[in-house]
């Protein structure tokens, strides 16, 4: 198996909470999730984690929805470090785009909210498009999309010897440009993912979603979507995020200060205040 392991310290606050389950695909790759499965939870929530992402990123978050009684699936992608890939394993876009629709089929979730994030968010929208997801879920949360503007010029050059090297130029890139002064967290969370990544999982998945585009997708959905921008997040322009709930056939926008806010207790308020409309 072609596997590296963050150490679990770094999301200890969130195992305090959630166990760990491994799903395998049709494809035999082992691909985790966190769980919390309460008796008589509120409702369930389906998260999809952007890329490279580590639990910690959420912390703010997923202990806090655990306390509000939810049933929570965290499903980490099979880019990142804690998926157990057989040799030869594909990582390509239409295969992680499978990958949603088998996890939500072999976790067994009926009615369901998927909040997604970054890369995540591009995945779940065709997933939906492709109807992928069955059932549909009765919200979307999404925040942002992913492109990889930073990474292109260099997927090409990216092996494990060269990736260290690579990666320290990512994150200057990352760090000068794509995130802000005020959100010095954002930075932070992405160095530490690229630290932990591994080389030929960065190239291959970049390499599959370099030059996506959901644009030719959002008509096909018809789906509850709630999608959230951040203002002062360069990494996720607004632009973007704008055209993205105005183009999709029943969306509502929200808007927060910084990527810091978007993974904080407002989005715990956000998914309290679905169910109370209900």
């Amino acid at each position: 198996m072609d596997q590296y392991h963050a150490p679990q310290s770094l999301d200890s606050i969130v195992l305090e909470r959630y166990e760990q389950q491994y799903l395998t695909m049709s494809d035999n790759a082992s691909l985790r999730v966190l769980h919390h499965r309460p008796k008589n939870p509120k409702a369930t929530l389906y998260f999809l984690p952007g890329w490279l992402t580590l639990p910690m990123s959420w912390e703010r978050v997923l202990p806090r929805l655990a306390d509000d009684n939810y049933h929570v699936e965290y499903f980490e992608s099979r880019e990142k470090s804690t998926a157990d890939l057989p040799k030869g394993a594909e990582i390509t876009k239409q295969r992680m785009i499978q990958d949603v629709g088998e996890s939500i089929r072999l976790l067994n979730l009926d009615e369901y909210i998927a909040i997604a994030s970054s890369l995540g968010s591009t995945t779940i929208i065709h997933a939906m498009a492709q109807q992928k997801l069955s059932p549909e879920p009765m919200h979307t949360i999404i925040e942002g999309v992913w492109d990889f503007k930073v990474m292109s010029p260099l997927l090409h050059l990216i092996n494990s010897a060269t990736y260290p090297l690579i990666k320290t130029f990512v994150k200057w890139g990352m760090h000068r440009k794509y995130t802000d002064a005020a959100d010095p967290e954002q930075s932070a969370k992405y160095s530490l993912g690229l630290d932990l990544a591994i080389a030929d999982r960065i190239k291959k998945s970049a390499q599959a979603w370099n030059g996506d585009e959901i644009w030719n997708e959002i008509p096909k959905i018809n789906a509850h979507y709630i999608v959230i921008g951040a203002r002062k997040d360069k990494l996720h322009p607004t632009e973007t995020i704008h055209r993205i709930a105005y183009e999709l056939p029943n969306a509502t926008y929200i808007e927060f200060e910084t990527n810091k806010e978007a993974h904080d207790i407002h989005l715990v308020d956000l998914v309290n205040r679905i169910f109370e409309n209900r």
